[in-house]
């Protein structure tokens, strides 16, 4: 019986072992996709094959972690099982998070390449269009209207567009104050509401543009005077 049970741990030690392995190969192939989608390492260069070969890789990671973790289930761990639960989670999300940017930046690259419009019936004759930046929003409430319309234009009505893709699009276009609305929990829907009630409150609207008639007239009046000839 003791020997049984002996042989039983050194097989449990083993396995662990092996699917901690497995665990940590995910997380290093993992990181290295991170690190590929950020707009630091992208170069201008990337195709969309290249990003296509990306997408199989998590693909793959994806199923590798739910086997891994179906066999975690399967044996008894030194360490807590939750706590190895919540570290398969943590790469889960990290995956999904990944798995999004790579389509948003297959996307950016589909849309920047040649758009051709015919200028008449038997298309020999067409024109290259550029790319439209997206908007960007620093915090300054008298520019949120403008911002606003121009994102609903490009992103918000896009149907291409998940919401996912939206969220990611707008968390990209906020700059300096206007990044402190944002949250882990944010959907598209939550943080465009949060910053259409921060920064389309009519009482700040109105002080902001009193404050910059003020600070106008400040100006005019530090001015030096002609001297009269």
């Amino acid at each position: 019986m003791g020997k049984k049970s002996e042989n039983k741990n050194n097989s449990n030690v083993a396995n662990e072992e092996k699917l901690n392995r497995l665990k940590e190969s995910v997380k290093g192939t993992l990181t290295r996709l991170e690190a590929f989608t950020s707009e630091k390492t992208v170069s201008k260069d990337t195709s969309v094959t290249e990003i296509e070969i990306k997408l199989k890789k998590i693909e793959q990671l994806q199923i590798n972690l739910d086997k891994t973790a179906e066999d975690y289930c399967e044996i008894e761990t030194s360490e807590c099982l939750e706590i190895i639960q919540l570290n398969i989670e943590d790469i889960n999300q990290r995956i999904e998070t990944t798995e999004v940017g790579l389509k948003l930046l297959m996307y950016s690259l589909k849309n920047s390449e040649n758009v051709n419009i015919n200028l008449n019936d038997n298309g020999k004759n067409s024109i290259r269009l550029p790319q439209i930046p997206l908007p960007e929003f620093s915090g300054v409430i008298a520019q949120f209207s403008n911002f606003k319309n121009q994102f609903i234009n490009l992103i918000s009505n896009n149907e291409q567009l998940n919401d996912s893709q939206k969220l990611y699009y707008l968390r990209a276009s906020l700059k300096g104050e206007a990044m402190l609305l944002e949250s882990p929990s944010d959907s598209f829907d939550s943080l465009f509401k949060a910053l259409e009630n921060r920064y389309e409150n009519k009482r700040q609207l109105i002080d902001s543009h009193v404050l910059e008639i003020i600070n106008y007239e400040k100006f005019i009046a530090n001015q030096p005077k002609n001297c009269a000839l």
